[in-house]
């Protein structure tokens, strides 16, 4: 049996210089830098973050994948893999449970974090609101193979399917072993690649305070410097990049154009350090070493390498040092990049601070004493609370977590008698195009500021707000009832108008509620029927379409019939003007009385008219 090929079939990416490959290609060659100052998910300054830039993907179109709800709710990271994978399939020509073997066929994509956007969140929601309010997707949202396992759902992939977590070189190894299990006849297809969405405060520090990345923000476009001495950290970026492997005979048959082909592959592990490389850059020079040697290639025939170039002191040194240990001396010349930063001319810039010095020296002055005259103003500052609005909200959705709708605005600046400062503020958050879950959503304010010298700083400045789907239910009115009544009466029956009600709010809710109580209906001392009206202890977040319920309590009419004879009748308290003459006493022959058993037991004629005295 010949040896089996591996070629590339089909190409996908995402990131801040195109969602094509065309567009992202024609990007590099010309240049065009996707670095920026952060804005997409957050505003850096408010955050207090050191760096400020960074490279954020291009936003995604179209349709990509059958279940759109599914998308909704997954980090930003699995988003960019399934839409940049979509295209690769395009371009390779393979559709959904198409023209493959689905054993055959399988998906290996890498992350270096994986979800923390949707970590962070629901962290939020748990610290404001409780567990019970963290999201049921929470663990499928981030988890990192989820990414490989919905692209195997959606194409019908029953074949090798895992992700590869090894930081930085965990798209190159996704694409390794992809490799090699086609090589070794476990697979003819395979999709292979990585993705990464960490543009968060929270990442951004880690690496700031690891002094990793590059903090040359008043020019992004100039901030990633591999080998260049000036060099001080990489940008943080986002994106994805997506290849379809298939064996060469397999792609041949369906017609399939080869767009290159894999040679070989190699690693090995530095098991040196946490973050640096290995200073002689020995172990990198040995993964490239065996993928040559895998390849069956001699050095002199690369005319391209493809490095790592962080940008950071150490890392590029160790990197250049590997290259030239693997490929040689001569062989790392010739492929060798030169630096498109020029080397700092220190003669231009003397020449310009000592030009026109005396004007210099005196513009200097002047700026020094605004300064003084500025720095010694009284400061001002104050705290205003305003109360957060909620706009816009989705059509069939509905807010589902509680919200703290005070709202903390700073105004700081210089004391000037000359301003006159607002007397409230008031915030908003616009859901226009909210998706369903849990997001976190910037706080913004209603007017706009325009006072010199004043910052405004709010807090929270972002809200976590989860949405549900917005449902209605049908359920019955419970009458709640607390005392005993009078005598030990037992109740008949409670009417209830309206008997059901139609309660809305979301799904999560909705679901898990069968009924609904009202406020506790007190019988104490009570033995007449009677009519009342009460509130619907409504649980929160859910409406209903009534607030009161009319209450009819009917108790047992066990009627009984007691018979007295003979009885007895006394006058007393007779006026002393008359006088009343008797041939005998006056005696009532018959007395039926109906009353209710649970009142009467054992009662005796002479419990009921001995004591009794009739005027």
């Amino acid at each position: 049996m010949s040896e089996r090929r591996v070629v590339v079939t089909g190409l996908g990416v995402v990131n801040a210089l195109g969602n094509d490959v065309k567009t992202f290609w024609n990007n590099l060659l010309n240049g065009v830098s996707g670095a920026k100052k952060l804005n997409k998910y957050f505003d850096p300054d408010k955050e207090g973050l050191i760096t400020k830039i960074g490279a954020e993907a291009l936003p995604l179109e179209g349709d990509y994948y059958s279940d759109k709800k599914m998308l909704r709710r997954l980090d930003p990271f699995i988003n960019f893999g399934i839409y940049a994978s979509y295209h690769a399939f395009k371009q390779a020509g393979i559709e959904p449970r198409g023209n493959f073997d689905p054993f055959r066929a399988g998906a290996i994509l890498g992350s270096g974090i994986g979800g923390v956007t949707t970590l962070l969140q629901n962290h939020s929601v748990i610290l404001s609101d409780g567990p019970s309010r963290v999201s049921p997707f929470f663990v499928p949202m981030q988890i990192i193979n989820m990414t490989p396992g919905l692209i195997a759902m959606e194409y019908g992939m029953n074949g090798p399917n895992y992700s590869v977590v090894t930081a930085c070189a965990s798209a190159n190894h996704s694409i390794g072993l992809g490799y090699k299990h086609i090589k070794d006849n476990e697979a003819d297809i395979m999709v292979v690649g990585g993705s990464e969405s960490t543009i968060n405060p929270l990442t951004i520090a880690g690496f700031n305070n690891a002094r990793a990345l590059s903090t040359r923000n008043d020019e992004p476009e100039k901030a990633s410097r591999p080998f260049d001495k000036g060099r001080d950290g990489f940008v943080i970026s986002e994106g994805a990049g997506i290849l379809i492997l298939e064996e060469y005979e397999h792609a041949k048959k369906r017609n399939a154009e080869i767009l290159a082909e894999i040679c070989g592959y190699g690693f090995t592990a530095d098991a040196h350090h946490i973050t640096a490389p290995l200073e002689d850059g020995a172990m990198g020079s040995r993964a490239m070493s065996l993928a040559i040697e895998s390849a069956k290639i001699s050095p002199d025939k690369i005319n391209y390498v493809n490095t790592h170039g962080t940008s950071t002191p150490t890392g590029d040194i160790a990197e250049v040092k590997a290259i030239k240990k693997s490929l040689g001396e001569d062989v790392a010349k010739k492929i060798k990049k030169k630096s498109k930063i020029k080397k700092f001319d220190y003669k231009k810039v003397y020449n310009l601070i000592t030009k026109r010095f005396h004007i210099k020296l005196l513009c200097l002055l002047m700026a020094f004493i605004l300064f003084l005259y500025v720095r010694y103003q009284q400061e001002f500052s104050k705290d205003y609370i305003a109360k957060l609005q909620i706009l816009n909200v989705p059509s069939k959705l509905l807010i589902a977590n509680n919200i703290n709708e005070n709202i903390t605005i700073t105004v700081r600046g210089f004391r000037d008698s000359k301003h006159e400062y607002p007397m409230e503020f008031s915030t908003y958050i616009d859901l226009t195009n909210a998706q369903l879950g849990s997001n976190m959503y910037k706080v913004n304010l209603s007017e706009e500021i325009d006072y010199k010298n004043m910052n405004i700083i709010i807090t929270p400045n972002r809200i976590p707000i989860v949405l549900d789907e917005l449902v209605y239910k049908t359920v019955p009115v419970n009458v709640v009832t607390i005392g005993t009544a009078s005598l030990g009466l037992n109740i008949d029956d409670i009417i209830v108008n309206p008997s059901n009600v139609i309660i809305s709010g979301p799904k999560a809710l909705i679901s898990s509620i069968n009924k609904i109580n009202t406020i506790p209906l007190d019988l104490t001392d009570r033995y007449l029927d009677y009519s009342t009206r009460l509130k619907l202890n409504m649980p929160k977040n859910i409406k209903s379409d009534t607030s009161l319920v009319d209450i009819n309590v009917i108790f047992n009419k066990d009627m009984e019939k007691i018979e007295f004879n003979d009885i007895v009748v006394n006058i007393n308290n007779l006026d002393s003007r008359f006088n009343i003459k008797l041939d005998s006493p006056l005696i009532v022959q018959k007395l039926v009385l109906e009353v209710n058993k649970n009142l009467i037991t054992n009662i005796s004629q002479r419990d009921l008219f001995e004591s009794k005295k009739y005027n």
